[in-house]
């Protein structure tokens, strides 16, 4: 699998994705706690770790995986840097959100915790 300019792209499946282009067979995880990271790594070269990261969710900073991956010089991917969506501003109300969206049933967009959220992360 590559992106339109030949490299190799990185794709998540679940917590562990392999993919390949002619030459590079790359593999990545999602997040992994610093010991399945490092068995994972023991086993076959890990290249890129994808884990929640944001002003919201800075468990990368303390529970060990960017000093993990650090160490073993492993990638690391931030997904949901906004807060999925929260932080932007975006969603003041819960009628905003679509019905099939996963977000409506989201622990930080339900009830008293999303009045918290809303109050604390909306600029």
């Amino acid at each position: 699998m590559s992106d339109t300019s030949g490299n190799p792209a990185l794709t998540n499946l679940d917590t562990t994705t392999v993919a390949t282009s002619a030459v590079t067979v790359t593999k990545a995880l999602s997040e992994a706690s610093p010991e399945t990271i490092r068995r994972a790594h023991a086993v076959h070269p890990i290249t890129a770790l994808q884990s929640e990261w944001s002003l919201w969710t800075r468990d990368p900073e303390t529970n060990g995986v960017l000093e993990t991956v650090r160490e073993l010089g492993i990638g690391f991917v931030a997904y949901s840097p906004l807060g999925r969506g929260m932080l932007t501003g975006r969603f003041t109300s819960p009628d905003e959100i679509e019905e099939d969206d996963f977000r409506k049933r989201h622990p930080r967009f339900s009830g008293r915790a999303r009045e918290g959220n809303l109050r604390t992360h909306t600029p």
